[in-house]
Parts: C-alpha cells; sequence; structure tokens
C-alpha cells in the first residue's frame, strides 16, 4: 500500500497528514527566535534608561509617556499637520514622479545616462541644507515642507524603478521578441514585473525619508505647529519630556508606514524568491 503524502508549501513532501501539524512548532521557534533578540535588548535598553540615566535632556520613558498622554491633543494636531498634509502628499508626489522618470529611463538610455549620476549624488546633500532655500522659495505654510519631501524621495524612486526595470534577463526579452510581443506586453510580462521588489525598495525607503524631510523642514519655519515645530519650541524651553514624546511619535509612524508597505508588497511579489522558504 502507497503511504500518503502531503506536499507542503515548500515543494517537500511529508508522510501523512500530521506533516502539516509538525511544521508549525518550527516556524513557531523560528519567527520566535528572529523576535526575542531585539525585543530583549529593547527591554534592556528601556529598564537602563529608566533607573540608570539620570540627565534632564534625557528624561525617563515614564516621564515621556505620561508627557504624551498630557499633550496628546496637541500632538495629534501637529502629526496630522507633518504626516497629512506635509509628508503624504510630498511622498506621493515624489514617488509617482520617480517612477514615471524611472520608466523613462528604461526606455531612453541617453535619458537614464543623464540623470541617474544625479540620482546617486542626490543622497551626498543633506536635508538640513536644502530645507531653507525651499522654505523661502515655497512660504512658511505646508506646501514648502512637501517640496522638501518630494525632493529627497524623487531621486531614490528614480533609482530603484529605473535599476529594476533594466534589471530583466536578455533572454527572456529575446524571447518575447521571437513571439511578435509589443513594447507594452513586454514591459507590462517581463519588466515590470522584475521591477516590483525594486520599486517596494524605494517606496520603503522614501516612507521613512518623507517623516525625517517633513519633521527636518518644520524646524526652519516661524510659523505652524507641526512635530518638527514642537519639538523645536520644547527644545527652546527645555521642555525634553514632550520632545520626546514627539520623537516618539515620529518614530512610531515611521515605523507604521514602513510595516504597511511591506505588507502590500508581500501581496504583490509573493511569488518572488526571497519569500520561498524551506522547513
Amino acid at each position: 500500500m502507497i503511504k500518503r503524502t502531503t506536499i507542503l508549501k515548500s515543494g517537500y513532501p511529508t508522510a501523512g497528514a500530521g506533516g502539516l501539524v509538525s511544521i508549525r512548532p518550527r516556524r513557531f521557534l523560528r519567527y520566535a527566535g528572529t523576535i526575542a533578540p531585539p525585543v530583549l535588548v529593547l527591554v534592556v535598553v528601556l529598564a537602563l534608561w529608566q533607573w540608570v540615566v539620570k540627565k534632564p535632556e534625557l528624561p525617563p520613558p515614564s516621564a515621556i509617556l505620561a508627557s504624551l498622554g498630557t499633550n496628546r491633543a496637541g500632538i495629534w494636531a501637529s502629526w496630522q499637520i507633518t504626516v497629512w498634509q506635509e509628508a503624504l502628499r510630498g511622498y506621493l508626489a515624489g514617488c509617482v514622479l520617480g517612477i514615471l522618470v524611472g520608466i523613462v529611463c528604461s526606455r531612453f538610455d541617453w535619458v537614464r545616462r543623464g540623470l541617474l549620476p544625479y540620482a546617486v549624488l542626490s543622497n551626498s546633500v543633506p536635508i538640513i541644507a536644502i530645507s531653507p532655500i525651499l522654505v523661502f522659495w515655497f512660504g512658511y505654510d505646508w506646501p514648502s515642507k512637501a517640496a522638501i519631501v518630494l525632493v529627497i524621495t524623487f531621486f531614490p524612486m528614480l533609482l530603484n524603478t529605473a535599476t529594476g526595470l533594466t534589471s530583466y534577463s536578455p533572454l527572456a526579452r529575446e524571447l518575447l521578441t521571437s513571439y511578435a510581443a509589443s513594447s507594452w506586453t513586454i514591459f507590462r510580462r517581463l519588466q515590470l514585473p522584475t521591477a516590483l521588489p525594486m520599486i517596494f525598495n524605494g517606496l520603503k525607503i522614501c516612507s521613512t525619508l518623507s517623516v525625517i524631510g517633513a519633521t527636518v523642514a518644520e524646524y526652519f519655519s516661524s510659523q505652524g505647529t507641526g512635530l518638527g515645530t514642537q519639538i523645536n519650541d520644547g527644545a527652546q524651553v527645555a521642555q525634553w519630556d514632550l520632545v520626546w514624546a514627539c520623537v516618539l511619535v515620529a518614530s512610531v509612524t515611521g515605523i507604521l508606514f514602513y510595516a504597511v508597505l511591506m505588507i502590500l508588497e508581500r501581496l504583490f511579489t509573493f511569488w518572488h524568491v526571497s519569500y520561498r522558504t524551506s522547513d
């Protein structure tokens, strides 16, 4: 009699229906082994910060959380300005523009050779250097901060898109060409699926840059009530618990933004080799 086997997602057969059950403890242990070390480090750092560090400009986590609760209305209003009005608008504009120009670069080699060196060099330009200029150009309201976010997200998105769209296999393109595939079919069936991991990589990089850019840009504005403005004003009057509360909110926002894009990446690129696991 032939024993029934169960084929797992990894492609390997496991005898009996219990194969699917036996694999779960190992997956749990693997995930626990991945999550436990950073959680343990975080707990140790917070404990040392709470009971060992005695600096007025570095208040304990308990004081930061207390300030977060006390000033939650003002911080929430500042968060809406920084994230919704400035970071998100600049992020969407910069990423969309970067993707469109990246498509043009993948189509025309002379455009790619002309623009990509500047995309690489843009990483060496500090945000703090261009922020005052753009604030002077676009005014002290949210458009200037969104413009700063657009600038710092455009070039990384352009570089990742152009690189992804040109990283396909030449043999695969020749095969599609031999079947008389049009340029649109080649782009849709070959270039775009190949480029999706790189495009999502650019989106994730720009997600954190957008929050950082919007927050830093607010340092140079005498108007507004964003997170950066509250951090700057709180530091001037030594309200360090409020300063760190705003920093915590900005950091958590960037992490959540990144996590959402990771979920979307998994949904759209589930077929990629990086998601294949062998147990």
